[in-house]
C-alpha cells in the first residue's frame, strides 16, 4: 500500500470513539467491505500476499461514512470540546468523508463459533436491519498489551436508521468513486475519475 494513500484509512487512538455507516448493504459487496488476512509490520497493518510465510489474523475492513470521532486529548485546535453522557469530556472531530475502518475480529467464543467484534458488528447491524441502515458506535480500549473493542448500534430514538439511509442515498456518486478495496489493499493505482457532485448534505451536521 503507498504511504500516500494511508489518509483514505481512519488512524484510531486508545479510547477514541467512532461514529459511521458502513458503505455496503450486505456481506456480499466484497468491493466495499472484505475478510482479510492482516499482519502488522512497521507501524500499520498489511495484507498477507500468497506465498508469505507470517502470523497473520483476521480483520474486517470496509468503506464507512464517518460522522466523526470523539479522542480523550486535543491534537487538533479544531476539535471541540463535549461532554458526554456519561459526563466524562472528549474532544470531537468532524471527520464527514468516506474512510477505511478496520477492525480484528477479536477472540474465538468457542459456546457461538463466532469471533467476538465479528458477532458484536453483526449484532449492531441487524438491530437496524442492514449494514447501510446502520449507524454504528466503535470505541477502541487499550490496556497495556491488550485491545478491546466496544461495538455497538445507535438506537432508532437517535433517528440513526433516517440519517444512515439518507447518507447513503444522497452520496452515491461518491460511493460509485471510492476504489475496490481490495484494489487499495494491493496498491494498484486508482483510476481518475470525475469530481463527485455537490449535494444538499455537503454541509457539516449535527448528529446528536
Amino acid at each position: 500500500m503507498p504511504d500516500n494513500e494511508k489518509f483514505k484509512i481512519l488512524m484510531t487512538k486508545p479510547n477514541d470513539i467512532v461514529y459511521f455507516t458502513p458503505v455496503a448493504s450486505s456481506f456480499y459487496e466484497k468491493e466495499h467491505i472484505e475478510e482479510l488476512e492482516m499482519y502488522f509490520l512497521d507501524g500499520r497493518y498489511k495484507l498477507k500476499q500468497e506465498g508469505e510465510d507470517v502470523q497473520a489474523r483476521k480483520r474486517l475492513a470496509m468503506w464507512a461514512y464517518v460522522y466523526f470521532v470523539y479522542h480523550e486529548n486535543r491534537d487538533n485546535e479544531e476539535w471541540v470540546e463535549k461532554e458526554l453522557d456519561s459526563k466524562k469530556k472528549m474532544f470531537k472531530e468532524n471527520v464527514e468523508d468516506f474512510k477505511i475502518v478496520e477492525f480484528p475480529y477479536g477472540q474465538w467464543d468457542r459456546e457461538t463459533r463466532v469471533y467476538a467484534n465479528r458477532q458484536k458488528f453483526d449484532s449492531a447491524c441487524e438491530y437496524n436491519r442492514g449494514l447501510n441502515k446502520s449507524i454504528i458506535k466503535l470505541r477502541k480500549y487499550v490496556d497495556g498489551q491488550y485491545t478491546n473493542y466496544s461495538i455497538s448500534g445507535l438506537a432508532n430514538e437517535d433517528n440513526a436508521q433516517q440519517v444512515a439511509t439518507d447518507i447513503i442515498e444522497n452520496k452515491k456518486d461518491e460511493i460509485q468513486n471510492l476504489q475496490p478495496l481490495m484494489d487499495f489493499y494491493l496498491g494498484k493505482n486508482e483510476s481518475k475519475k470525475e469530481e463527485p457532485k455537490p449535494t444538499k448534505d455537503d454541509e457539516s451536521f449535527e448528529l446528536f
